[in-house]
């Protein structure tokens, strides 16, 4: 395992997250976040390492209750320095476009990809 925690370096993926808390109150236009929001991103970030994107909708906690959060969104990079410098570079326009699509103070978590598996 690598020093970062990874087990392969050539593999080592950075994973920025953004939490929408499901709280009184909370609206989240999902539309406008992946046919908008997401667009501006891609178009943005695609010369700062992007590898990927996923937009996860809450639906349940497993004991029927409302999910913890409305949504969960992650993006990919080849590194975390690739990553930020685009998010430093775009990020106000990023973040002025909250307003459109949701009243959720988000939240943010960096991470680095230890494991992941795909089924084939």
């Amino acid at each position: 395992m690598g020093r970062d925690g990874t087990r392969n370096k050539e593999q080592a993926m950075v994973r920025i997250t953004t939490l929408y808390q499901n709280t009184e109150g909370a609206h989240f236009d999902f539309d406008y976040y992946v046919d908008t929001h997401l667009e501006l991103i891609r178009q943005r970030m695609e010369g700062a390492g992007l590898v990927g994107m996923e937009v996860i909708k809450g639906m349940s906690n497993p004991d029927g209750s409302p999910a913890e959060h409305l949504c969960i969104f992650h993006i990919y990079f080849t590194t975390l320095e690739a990553g930020l410098r685009g998010i430093e570079q775009h990020g106000e326009e990023f973040a002025a476009d909250i307003v459109n699509y949701t009243n959720i103070e988000p939240q943010v978590q960096i991470g680095a990809v230890v494991h992941r598996y795909t089924a084939s």
